[in-house]
C-alpha cells in the first residue's frame, strides 16, 4: 500500500510537533510505503531522499517564499504523475 503525504514543512529534521507526529506515524506503519511531497526550503537539500519506508520529494530552489509557492503549484501534478505509474491508496495532508 502507498500513501501520498503533502506537508508544508520539511520532514527532516523535525521542527515541530506536527513533523514529530508524522515521523512517528510513518515509523510505526513500516508495512506502508509513504511518499512525502514537501517544499525544499533549505539550499543544498537533495530533491529526492529515502528514509526508512518514506521517500521524500522536495520542490523548489532553497528559497523559502518561492519554494512554498512552487510547491503548491508543482506537487499535485507530480503526485498525479506518480499515481499514474503506481496508484496511491490514500492521500494525507499535514498542516
Amino acid at each position: 500500500m502507498r500513501i501520498a503525504v503533502f506537508a508544508t514543512d520539511d520532514f527532516i529534521p523535525p521542527v515541530g510537533g506536527a513533523e514529530v507526529a508524522m515521523g512517528e506515524i510513518i515509523k510505526h506503519n513500516s508495512d506502508i510505503e509513504f511518499n512525502l511531497f514537501v517544499p525544499k526550503l533549505i539550499k543544498g537539500r537533495s530533491r529526492i531522499e529515502t528514509v526508512g519506508n518514506a521517500t521524500i520529494y522536495r520542490f523548489g530552489l532553497g528559497w523559502p517564499k518561492f519554494d512554498k509557492l512552487w510547491y503548491v503549484l508543482a506537487a499535485p501534478f507530480y503526485a498525479r504523475f506518480k499515481h499514474g505509474r503506481r496508484a496511491y491508496a490514500s492521500c494525507w495532508s499535514m498542516m
